[in-house]
């Protein structure tokens, strides 16, 4: 949102303008820090969505690192260490019988300032809906994100990448920036990510593990209910069982929905061949050729190679190429235990030539340089760099949901 004005009646119309230029989003979930503007704004826009399509309505959640950072200001942490080990726990609770003993348990041992700010703010119904697991279940594994974090890392690399860690104070340029610079660089990671080059994708890991994990299951596990229907016992809960429909191709696991997989349904095709789905997912290869259809490419022929379009581009500067071959030479001869070749004084004679014409500032250390203390640590060779520094005292609290400040800020005294 370019506007300073984070009011309800802003980011309203910021939505109402996002659907009007994209009307074939439909959003599924709304992420918020617990912002009574922004939800909302989420509200107002998710029944406009709601009148275009009645049966997908967009759900409002809560990010979890924000609500543990709201709560972990409220108490001190070093003086409840246990209640503060229960609410990273309870927050992921996704059973409501373990939820409601989680519950009961922090209104016996947790400060009660604290549990009245639970009950005030946290615990009305329409809110634990927002922001508890028990309320987040039957997602695919796309849409297991709980926090918006990631849209801040995103800004992050925005300011100090794409704007050189400069104030932006013209909306041109930075409209010039998102247009020229940013867009096109997330096009190109797309795009490897869709040829293999950025690694498998989530959904292709999970089916991975999933069969790995199966691979303990014995027929004893497994009891047969019906012709295609199997009971499978739990390996983690001895006392549960869940049921497996291999012609349906479902499970009543709370796993089975991120890629309509389990280890469950996994086990039964691996013990039972005969019930193995043909039309059972796959996973996906890297694909050699792209079809591409003539009337939409006439410039182009109807299979494309994909590393002929890799390998196309400007031309390179020479030194570069080098340089990269280099690095992969360094590489393999940190490994070779060879002590002999044939290439290498050819090699260092070129080398020594090379050090004479290129430039070399910026490369070697500076003439201040002081070697690490390793006997006394680095607090010694801080001093040395930088005389006169003074550390700051580390501040008491969860570093991964303080933001750099310390718990019990917002505690009654």
């Amino acid at each position: 949102i370019l506007a300073s004005n984070g009011c309800t009646e802003t980011i309203y119309h910021f939505l109402k303008v996002v659907h009007a230029a994209s009307p074939s989003v439909n959003p599924t979930y709304f992420m918020s820090d617990f912002d009574g503007a922004q939800i909302q704004a989420c509200h107002l826009a998710a029944a406009d969505w709601a009148k275009l399509n009645a049966a997908k309505i967009a759900v409002i959640l809560l990010c979890w690192w924000h609500c543990l950072h709201s709560w972990q200001q409220r108490f001190v942490i070093s003086k409840y260490p246990e209640v503060w080990e229960l609410l990273k726990k309870w927050i992921r609770m996704d059973v409501q019988s373990e939820f409601d003993a989680a519950w009961a348990k922090i209104q016996r041992i947790a400060p009660k300032d604290f549990v009245e700010y639970l009950r005030t703010y946290w615990m009305k119904p329409e809110v634990v809906a927002m922001w508890s697991a028990v309320h987040r279940r039957s997602r695919s594994i796309f849409e297991m994100c709980d926090t918006n974090m990631l849209v801040e890392a995103y800004h992050h690399v925005l300011k100090s990448k794409f704007l050189e860690a400069k104030r932006n104070r013209r909306l041109d340029h930075l409209l010039y920036v998102l247009v020229n610079k940013v867009s096109p660089y997330y096009e190109s990671k797309q795009q490897r990510q869709e040829f293999g080059f950025e690694g498998e994708d989530c959904e292709v890991r999970k089916r991975k593990d999933i069969k790995k994990r199966a691979q303990d299951y014995t027929l004893a596990d497994i009891e047969r209910d019906g012709e295609d229907t199997f009971r499978v016992r739990s390996r983690s809960c001895p006392s549960k069982a869940y049921d497996v429909d291999v012609d349906a191709y479902h499970c009543t696991c709370i796993d089975f929905p991120l890629i309509s997989y389990c280890k469950h349904l996994s086990a039964v095709q691996r013990l039972f061949p005969e019930k193995r789905d043909a039309t059972a997912p796959t996973t996906p290869s890297l694909p050699t050729t792209l079809d591409l259809p003539p009337q939409d490419n006439e410039d182009l022929p109807p299979t494309l190679d994909v590393a002929s379009v890799l390998q196309k581009g400007p031309a390179r500067n020479p030194a570069i190429v080098l340089a990269e071959r280099m690095e992969v030479l360094a590489a393999r001869l940190r490994k070779c235990r060879r002590k002999e070749l044939e290439s290498l004084p050819a090699l260092q004679e070129a080398l020594d030539a090379m050090y004479l014409e290129t430039d070399s500032s910026g490369v070697m250390p500076s003439a201040g340089y002081v070697a690490p203390n390793v006997s006394s640590g680095w607090k010694e060779t801080e001093k040395a760099i930088v005389p006169g520094v003074k550390t700051k005292k580390r501040k008491v609290g969860d570093p991964a949901y303080g933001a750099g400040s310390s718990s019990g800020l917002k505690a009654k005294k």
